[in-house]
């Protein structure tokens, strides 16, 4: 997939996270964004103030880079803490999830990370389910085999681990958001988040989660 260069130095990507949710991205910082308001586009910066709404994506998506410098006022989340441990997995459900079972699954995964120091967020579209999970190397390593022998899961692959400096999840022992699959094509020059999540590449998989992260944090914002 080809991504839309709107500066030149570093190059600006936008990226389609849900159905009527595009984020704009420069190298590790989030510009802003653009939401589908009825008929119209409302464009944000990173701190969620908006910049402009227009019935056209394009300007919505000008309005939103304007003639800031790439990467100013980059949002930075989480706080510095000793040695903390980050993963990031997708599975497929063998089962079809209805919201009750979520919620079951959820309750019980709150609890066990609370008790386990362990925060994060997971992510549900059409039967897939990406989690990001942080906490000590030994207490993820216990969960991930843990997750691995859950019969609700199939095809575990880890697609991203390693240290971490700050929780970027540090108000949720497991926050939830069920992804909309989009009907409509992806716009040309966008990339899309969830694939690139899933993808090849381990530079595009880290931004993608970025952009997840912060599209998690918008919606849970109010």
């Amino acid at each position: 997939m080809a991504s839309v260069s709107v500066l030149p130095q570093p190059p600006v990507l936008w990226s389609r996270v849900d159905q009527d949710f595009y984020i704009c991205t420069v190298g590790d910082a989030v510009l802003g964004y653009v939401e589908r308001h009825g008929l119209s586009y409302a464009g944000f910066d990173e701190r969620s103030r908006a910049v402009g709404s227009s019935t056209s994506l394009t300007d919505a998506m000008a309005a939103v880079v304007g003639d800031r410098a790439p990467g100013s006022g980059a949002v930075r989340t989480g706080t510095t803490e000793g040695p903390l441990y980050a993963l990031v997995y997708t599975s497929v459900a063998t089962v079809a999830f209805v919201e009750s079972h979520l919620d079951a699954l959820l309750a019980s995964s709150r609890a066990a990370n609370l008790a386990n120091s362990v925060t994060g967020i997971l992510l549900y579209r059409s039967g897939r389910f990406v989690q990001y999970l942080e906490g000590s190397r030994s207490t993820l390593t216990a969960l991930m085999a843990s997750i691995a022998a859950d019969p609700r899961h199939s095809s575990v692959d880890i697609l991203v681990e390693g240290t971490a400096a700050s929780r970027q999840f540090e108000d949720w022992t497991m926050g939830y958001e069920r992804l909309t699959e989009a009907s409509d094509p992806l716009p040309e020059g966008f990339r899309s988040s969830f694939d690139d999540l899933e993808g090849e590449s381990t530079d595009d998989a880290l931004r993608a989660l970025r952009e997840l992260s912060f599209w998690f944090r918008v919606r849970n914002a109010a």
